[in-house]
């Protein structure tokens, strides 16, 4: 296993980058149900009024927007390589009332901010997709205050559970974590975030996990649509499709029976997301 995360790490470090689930209205409106409770609860116990917060890969800003309420009067700001993601967020930002917070089209590999100018910075579901999340996590470091803390959380690949497996299902998910490899991705690079956030220069670190579970009637319908959509991803087809690792038959087959396994009164379905802070020294 070690073997295989260590060959994932370095084939993520020689790929182009590209995010795989796009940016679709349908990929947006699931990142609008993430909040801060149920994707940042390890950071909530550090927050207090009057904090200064970056939100790096910000998306559609839900969890920015929950954060924001948290740090009032403190000046929240989100930043998204996707344009349509920041639209998306000054939207809701506009129809949440929220004045302490803005979004602008920023990059986590040359922050636009001077050093020191913040106390938290947060990226959620962001790094895995980096081809390299040591160089982001040392700018976001540069950018935090003395004493301020960086908090990070990515799903990790070997912690992806479902039951019960078919032939397809099996395929399915293997293609999917060499697609995300192809594009510049690492599955498993989570559970490095300590060792990552001290090899950046933060003083220490701290780690814990949570998951996302789906086991009762309906519910599993939701990871289901989320792997179909990857499959249909431009991003995910161009790559699959394209170096030959399947063809667009075994792809409808491989949807239909996603489809069939949602509906199973057996079904259940498991991530696990490691998450970590790390401490600028005083």
């Amino acid at each position: 296993m070690e073997e295989a995360i260590s060959r994932s790490l370095r084939e993520a470090s020689e790929a182009p980058e590209a995010y795989t689930l796009g940016y679709e209205e349908r990929a947006r409106q699931w990142m609008k149900e993430r909040s801060a409770s149920s994707h940042a609860s390890f950071l909530i116990p550090y927050l207090r009024p009057g904090l200064q917060l970056l939100d790096c890969g910000c998306g559609p800003g839900a969890i920015t927007l929950d954060l924001a309420e948290l740090v009032t009067p403190g000046q929240v700001v989100g930043i998204d390589i996707e344009a349509s993601q920041i639209e998306a967020a000054r939207g809701d930002s506009r129809d949440r009332g929220l004045e302490n917070v803005r979004f602008q089209v920023g990059d986590v590999y040359a922050l636009p901010f001077p050093d020191r100018q913040f106390d938290v910075v947060f990226a959620h579901a962001l790094l895995m997709h980096l081809r390299d999340p040591l160089a982001a996590l040392k700018e976001m470091r540069r950018v935090l205050k003395p004493g301020g803390i960086a908090a990070v959380s990515d799903p990790d690949y070997g912690g992806w559970i479902y039951a019960p497996s078919t032939p397809l299902l099996d395929e399915l998910n293997r293609l999917l974590v060499r697609v995300l490899q192809h594009n510049g991705a690492s599955p498993y690079y989570a559970r490095h975030q300590r060792g990552l956030l001290l090899q950046a220069g933060f003083g220490r670190s701290e780690g814990q996990v949570f998951t996302m579970a789906y086991g009762s009637e309906g519910a599993t319908r939701v990871p289901a649509e989320v792997m179909e959509y990857y499959a249909r991803a431009p991003a995910f087809v161009e790559a699959a499709v394209g170096q030959g690792w399947t063809d667009h038959a075994t792809l409808d087959a491989m949807c239909a029976e996603m489809r069939a396994w949602a509906e199973r009164p057996d079904a259940f379905y498991a991530l696990l997301f490691c998450a970590a802070v790390g401490w600028v020294e005083s």
